[in-house]
């Protein structure tokens, strides 16, 4: 029990580490997006506004464009992801008395033979 409790404690500041990345990495994608879009609303109005109004059907079609652009600008935007991070900082030395409290649960008699059997597992089913 002794030999897994540290690596339980580095894996969960992994799993942690990697979370922050993954959210970081979607509020970058989510940025390019959104440069995109609005790239693409801005090209839409300067054609419709390049073309001839006399010939309305070809106007009324970049209208068209500009304007489902311009819905994507706003689909994006009002789907933001949040500006600070969804996780609470936890200090490093919060589970120095982890194990001691592993082991109480471990010992206690109220604890079945199934889940001393499956508490290697639960450490690092967050993991993946």
């Amino acid at each position: 029990m002794r030999a897994v409790e540290p690596l339980a404690i580095e894996a969960t500041f992994e799993a942690e580490r990697m979370h922050r990345e993954r959210q970081e990495d979607q509020r970058h994608i989510h940025d390019l997006e959104l440069r995109q879009a609005r790239y693409e609303a801005s090209l839409a109005e300067r054609r419709y506004a390049a073309c001839d109004p006399d010939n309305r059907l070809i106007a009324a079609q970049l209208e068209k464009n500009w304007e489902t652009a311009l819905r994507r600008v706003r689909d994006l935007e009002t789907r933001m992801p949040g500006d600070g991070p969804s996780t609470i900082e936890v200090a490093p030395d919060t589970f120095t008395n982890l194990a001691d409290n592993l082991e109480a649960a471990w010992d206690s008699p109220d604890v079945t033979m199934r889940a001393p059997a499956i508490a290697p597992y639960l450490d690092c089913r967050h993991c993946r």
